[in-house]
């Protein structure tokens, strides 16, 4: 259940970071799953300063796989909403 809470607090965390910076949810929710999965390249992030500086702050306090659940979360609550 812990790890359950865990996640739910850092997916909430993703949605505020992405209102703070003007970021549409989507788009980081998308992003930042393949930055996380290492399938994120340079050049295309490089386009996006605010994408790069959340990512860079949400590293540094947890882990890839913390945030690969946070954002499959997100994406799984996405995918359900547009139903």
């Amino acid at each position: 259940m812990q790890d359950a809470y865990k996640t739910i607090r850092i997916a909430n965390e993703i949605l505020t970071l992405a209102d703070e910076h003007g970021v549409e949810v989507s788009f980081l929710i998308q992003t930042g799953d393949q930055w996380v999965n290492g399938e994120c390249e340079d050049d295309s992030v490089e386009a996006f300063p605010a994408i790069v500086h959340i990512m860079m702050n949400l590293g540094t306090r947890y882990d890839n796989e913390e945030l690969m659940h946070a954002f499959e979360l997100l994406d799984e609550a996405g995918t359900r909403s547009m139903r």
